[in-house]
């Protein structure tokens, strides 16, 4: 089994462990935003058994169209952290559509004007993005998954009542959003290795936190 494959698999069972545990977190302090934000990890996991399986069953077309679903697993993903980031606000069903017109955009963009072509290379796949996908990704990762991860951390923080948290959890999710952005950029082998190494190390990072808040709640 190729490497990307193996490393694709570990991160969907990741990703479904945060998921599971912002799920109890939601259940014991209501969490408004923190819903979506573990919607957004349900919609990465499968993600990552896209990008696995296209890794495992072969190059060429499937591989192509299984990035191509990635792809669009992650616009749905970045569309519930723009939830979890206006959730509760006025503006937000305006905010919504907009924001849902613009993916659909992003989307046809991709599919035609800017076509999909991965490959794989020593067992680790490379996107091969061109720079303005490459930039609209790092731009999600930046703009839209650090601040809706950090308005999270912040209602964790308000409903513990443990201001230390807010550092701590803000951290780990800028380590995420800087890991993939590194991820979906870079065509080096070295750095793709690292890079979603750190992202593996990040997502644990998040179970770990979120394990520690619920024990705090008991």
């Amino acid at each position: 089994m190729p490497l990307a494959s193996l490393s694709f698999f570990a991160a969907t069972l990741i990703t479904l462990a945060v998921f599971y545990t912002f799920s109890k977190l939601n259940q014991r302090y209501s969490l408004m935003r923190g819903r979506y934000y573990g919607l957004a990890y349900l919609l990465l996991s499968g993600l990552f058994v896209l990008l696995g399986l296209g890794t495992l069953l072969g190059e060429g077309e499937f591989l192509r169209y299984s990035v191509i679903l990635a792809s669009m697993m992650f616009l749905l993903a970045s569309f519930y952290c723009i939830r979890a980031m206006v959730s509760g606000q006025r503006p937000e069903k305006t905010v919504l559509v907009a924001t849902a017109l613009l993916l659909v955009v992003y989307f046809i963009l991709r599919l035609w004007l800017f076509p999909v072509a991965p490959y794989m290379q020593e067992g680790i796949l490379i996107l091969n993005a061109e720079l303005p996908i490459s930039m609209v990704l790092g731009l999600l990762m930046l703009l839209v998954w650090f601040p809706a991860g950090y308005l999270v951390a912040s209602e964790i923080t308000v409903k513990t009542k443990v201001p230390q948290l807010l550092y701590v959890l803000a951290s780990v999710y800028l380590m995420s959003s800087l890991a993939g952005l590194i991820f979906v950029s870079t065509k080096s082998l070295l750095t793709l290795a690292i890079s979603f190494g750190l992202l593996l190390l990040s997502f644990a990072l998040v179970v770990y936190t979120n394990v520690l808040v619920l024990k705090m709640g008991e």
